[in-house]
């Protein structure tokens, strides 16, 4: 596990950048990264091998909105 806060990821999709695209982030885990690309009106693909980390991060991403 890596777990990091959402904003230092928001930190990284600023300095890409990009004002708006896609961020793609193939090991999902718990969802930081997708919440942090929605607060940045960014789109996200993200994925990974634990179901068990799918549902909790769709349950997360959910939550936010």
């Amino acid at each position: 596990p890596a777990i990091f806060p959402v904003q230092l990821a928001e930190q990284c999709i600023k300095v890409s950048g990009v004002k708006s695209g896609i961020v793609l982030d193939p090991f999902m885990g718990t969802g930081t990264t997708a919440i942090a690309a929605l607060n940045q009106e960014c789109k996200y693909i993200g994925f990974d091998v634990d179901s068990d980390y799918i549902t909790f991060a769709n349950r997360r991403i959910n939550a936010d909105d």
